[in-house]
């Protein structure tokens, strides 16, 4: 009987509280509503912001690559300004002897990056919940991003010149790139839409732009600057030589329909690798995935079943470094490679008896990214690649590089004269 009685009072101490203080009860209650009304608006405008985003930077690649160039002043090679990466003329092949991939020195460091894009991205209204990350975001609210997440090196620094040139790397995620550096690339799809995006990007490429200036090191802040791969495959000694490109499909996200270099890739670690590996592994995985057919649906493969496929069509003999740049859009890292395929190699003459066929482009199977594209490998033809509105960044300097010299670099290759190997 005492309990009854005293939550009896308990009910009229809370009720005659509540009739003592209605209206400030009222005032409170009719802020919460409109917080909570205007709050949801925000966040529907902010999930509105990012849809734009996304879609334009799938639609819009070229016209984004090109549209960055002027926020890196002094860095772009060649008399013409395209949709080429962000780089300095001595980190390119400029004529002389052509090098190996494996003289690229690679130091692996310990260095931690400080996020300059998240911040930038919440300011710019990209992100709906603003607690979250950009890969947790595009999740919930486009249901689309990146599955999983993988072991990668992202640059830190580039110190040197073509012939002596150092990348000083270290290990994160691929969720940290997506956040950081696919998050500038659709912070420079939303600028058109927002004065305040516009701004927002305006202002963080200035500040990346900085962090680069300085003499014979650059230093990558800001994001996780990842280390991407791209090596042209240029076929001689048959009766037609000719270059493999990549026309990717309309079904990708990024690069969508666009002429591609193949084959191209992040640098990331094997799963049964016991060291850490260099430029050329990647190379090799990448040839064996978008040209062998070596599956790649899963986890990455291991490094003897790569091995075992590319070998007579990569080692260290056969690939060569023709420079390195920055992604105008995206400011990751992209090395560029040449990879020669000679049709009268013995291994490869093997390789196309097992298979009955008379050229290697008849045996190469693209993944399911696109097709393989093979162009003829003269001077004019790669003139009209570079012409080509809608290709890579990467490939547009592949290009310029290729047809600036031609003359030396086919007599090396086509003569296997040149110093160190070649």
């Amino acid at each position: 009987m005492e309990i009854v009685e005293a939550v009896g009072w308990i009910i009229v101490g809370v009720f005659g509280f509540i009739d003592g203080h209605l209206g400030v009860t009222i005032a409170f209650l009719g802020l919460a509503i409109t917080w909570y009304r205007v709050s949801g608006e925000w966040r529907q405008s902010r999930e509105l912001n990012l849809r734009i985003a996304y879609q334009n930077f799938s639609s819009s690649q070229a016209k984004l690559d090109r549209g960055q160039s002027d926020f890196y002043p002094g860095y772009f090679d060649g008399e013409e300004k395209g949709n080429s990466l962000v780089t300095r003329p001595e980190w390119c092949y400029s004529g002389g002897r052509l090098v190996k991939l494996e003289s690229v020195t690679e130091v692996l460091s310990e260095y931690e990056y400080e996020d300059w894009v998240t911040p930038s991205l919440g300011g710019a209204g990209l992100l709906p919940y603003r607690k979250w990350d950009l890969v947790a975001n595009v999740r919930t609210v486009l249901e689309s991003g990146p599955g999983w997440s993988a072991r990668t090196y992202a640059a830190n620094s580039i110190a040197g010149a073509y012939e002596n040139l150092t990348i000083s790397m270290y290990e994160g995620e691929y969720f940290d790139f997506y956040n950081t550096c696919f998050g500038m690339g659709l912070l420079a799809a939303f600028q058109g839409a927002s004065r305040r995006a516009s701004r927002v990007n305006r202002n963080l490429r200035r500040k990346i732009h900085e962090g680069m200036r300085g003499g014979s090191s650059v230093c990558l802040k800001g994001r996780f600057a990842l280390v991407a791969v791209s090596c042209v495959t240029v076929v001689i000694g048959g009766d037609e030589e000719y270059i493999l490109l990549h026309q990717r499909s309309a079904k990708v996200v990024e690069n969508k329909s666009m002429l591609g270099i193949v084959p191209a890739g992040s640098h990331q670690t094997f799963l049964d690798a016991e060291d850490r590996i260099a430029l050329l592994d990647t190379v090799k995985r990448e040839f064996a995935e978008e040209l062998l057919g070596v599956d790649e649906t899963g986890e990455s493969p291991s490094g003897s079943e790569v091995d075992d496929a590319v070998k007579g069509f990569v080692g260290p003999d056969n690939v060569y470094f023709l420079g390195i740049g920055i992604n105008p859009v995206q400011t990751y890292v992209q090395v560029l490679a040449m990879c020669v395929v000679d049709q009268r190699d013995e291994e490869v003459q093997k390789w196309l008896q097992s298979k009955g066929i008379a050229s290697v482009e008849e045996g190469f199977t693209a993944n399911f990214e696109g097709d393989l594209v093979a162009r003829p490998f003269t001077k004019g033809s790669l003139r009209s690649v570079y012409n080509s509105y809608r290709r890579t960044p990467c490939l547009g300097q592949v290009s310029l590089l290729l047809f600036k010299y031609f003359d030396q670099i086919y007599g090396q290759i086509a003569s296997k004269s040149c110093d160190d190997g070649c």
